[in-house]
């Protein structure tokens, strides 16, 4: 037998008040099972199926609300009768219960979800919006209430960082492969307002209760900071702090290849290098911060005078190397040379003083001085020597004798 869950007696009814307006008793339910599988309802006293009179109606015997209350055994369909209105109270308390602890689980999802330092974004099946984070939402450009029902491709516009093609929506891979999708590091977010922003992300599905893929979940972080921060690392790695020419290790890389293209073009590659003259008496004179304009000043104006193709380097201190790719002669590493000395030798005017600055040039040339990177520095180095001591317009190139050793500077 099943009854409702409360189960008491039927209220006395009030006195009449009159013959013709007798009080409305109270609506009462009453469910149970006979013995045949037949579900018996009582409402007001009447059993489904019977015209018998409500006293006549009783719980069967051997029923388990019977069983658990023996007292009652064999009463009235009256005393096992509970109102209705009861149960729809009992029923809405129950369910105002359950709707305020599914608010507070989501207030609580809500205030985790703004709180992390992540953006997460999620889908349903077709690939709409179906939530943004407040962090979200600022990286997006796109306010959640916004966002949501659009494409996933309007508020998730996701550029590949190498390629700069369209990427593919990570939300739809991890749905068509129900898998997670590994951690992306290079893609760029182009925001609402046309802007682009360096991020990492991964996504993962979503199922539903009965395991079948119902949407998607996209986590990501904005890293242009970090990125920006390797790039000026490898810049720096590669590039003197001073001047912003090429450091040594550049220089080595540069000049490798050039040499690689000479080889393979049938050219010369030159290397100059380059020493100026009495920078030390400006350095004690005016000062490190004098010195240091002078060599950002003479670093300009040797990047302005060679080609594109061309490297100049600072090895550190007043020493600059210039890399020549790629020439015919070795006059036109002479050119250069004189070149490069003539614009040195323009004054400069720097915090109210006016300088001279003049410089010693050493030359040399693949393949004809040197067929290796350190063997061209070396050699170079060598004749910048000889050109300081000498009186050969500020420049030299040493040629090596038949024996190997290197014979009497002259300019080329």
């Amino acid at each position: 037998m099943v009854h409702s869950n409360r189960a008491m007696r039927r209220p006395p009814h009030a006195p009449l008040t009159s013959e013709a307006n007798p009080p409305t008793p109270p609506l009462s339910l009453q469910i149970w099972e006979d013995e045949g599988g037949n579900v018996a309802v009582n409402a007001n006293g009447s059993v489904a199926g019977e015209n018998q009179p409500r006293s006549q109606s009783r719980c069967p015997e051997g029923t388990p609300e019977a069983a658990a209350h023996p007292e009652k055994d064999g009463a009235t369909a009256e005393q096992w009768v509970a109102p209705v209105s009861d149960l729809l109270v009992e029923a809405e308390a129950k369910l105002r219960a359950a709707e305020e602890a599914l608010f507070a689980e989501r207030e609580r999802a809500q205030v985790a979800l703004d709180a992390i330092g992540d953006a997460v974004l999620m889908t349903d099946a077709r690939g709409r919006v179906t939530y943004l984070n407040s962090v979200a939402a600022t990286m997006t450009g796109w306010p959640n209430g916004e966002a949501l029902g659009h494409s996933l491709t309007a508020v998730f516009n996701l550029v590949d960082g190498l390629t700069g093609e369209v990427a593919v929506s990570p939300a739809i891979s991890a749905m068509l492969d129900d898998r997670a999708i590994d951690l992306v590091d290079h893609c760029v977010l182009f925001r609402r307002d046309g802007s682009g922003i360096g991020i990492e992300h991964t996504a993962a599905p979503v199922h539903d209760h009965n395991g079948r893929v119902s949407g998607a979940v996209i986590v990501f972080r904005d890293v242009s900071h970090s990125r920006n921060m390797i790039r000026k690392m490898a810049y720096l790695a590669r590039h003197d702090a001073l001047t912003g020419l090429a450091n040594r290790s550049l220089l080595t890389e540069r000049l490798s290849h050039a040499i690689n293209l000479a080889q393979r073009h049938g050219k010369r590659v030159a290397l100059l290098f380059l020493d100026l003259d009495g920078f030390k008496k400006i350095n004690d004179s005016l000062g490190h911060t004098i010195g240091d304009q002078v060599l950002r000043a003479i670093a300009g104006r040797l990047a302005d005078g060679v080609r594109v193709s061309d490297t100049v380097c600072r090895l550190g201190g007043d020493e600059f190397v210039i890399v020549l790719a790629e020439i015919d002669q070795p006059r036109d590493a002479s050119l250069i040379a004189e070149k490069l000395l003539a614009a040195l030798t323009a004054p400069l005017r720097i915090n109210g003083h006016t300088l001279q600055v003049s410089a010693s040039v050493g030359i040399s040339l693949h393949p004809d001085d040197s067929v290796d990177v350190q063997g061209m520095i070396d050699h170079a180095d060598t004749a910048m020597y000889h050109a300081k001591v000498g009186e050969h317009d500020g420049y030299s190139r040493l040629r090596a004798t038949l024996n190997g050793r290197a014979g009497p500077w002259h300019p080329s």
